[in-house]
């Protein structure tokens, strides 16, 4: 990410919060803002496992994408005592992954993992594998 795009999230974000005797309330989650918090791996890491219950431990948030069809490439995750390389995809609801009708898109292929803030639908993400899916909304 270049130093003029990490500005202007960075700004946005900012704008987005306020602080009130050292407790910081967000006032708006975003997509942009749960991207950020992932690659600069601010929340609890710890106990962390995926909605289905398994351990995970984050070797790498993955590089930034800029216009292209994932959030994330080259991720590097431990599941479980197995280490997974591939596409992270970040949503606010995970609901969104539906909406947005990724299951029918090209270009999900190495997706392995997906990160959300509200756990809003148990409907089962099918694609030609399993993808793992951890929500952040009890964590930052």
């Amino acid at each position: 990410m270049d130093r003029e795009t990490y500005l202007k999230l960075r700004k946005e974000s900012l704008n987005k919060i306020s602080e009130v005797k050292d407790v910081i309330i967000c006032k708006e989650i975003t997509e942009e803002l749960i991207s950020e918090i992932w690659y600069r791996q601010e929340f609890d890491r710890r106990n962390l496992q995926t909605i289905d219950g398994k351990k995970i431990i984050i070797l790498s948030p993955g590089e930034k994408t800029t216009g292209s069809i994932v959030d994330f490439i080259n991720a590097k995750v431990n599941i479980d005592g197995k280490v997974y390389i591939g596409d992270v995809e970040i949503h606010k609801n995970r609901s969104d992954w539906f909406k947005h009708k990724h299951f029918q898109q090209k270009g999900y292929e190495n997706i392995i993992f997906h990160v959300f803030y509200n756990y809003d639908t148990k409907k089962e993400i099918v694609l030609n594998k399993k993808i793992f899916e951890i929500c952040l909304k009890d964590r930052i």
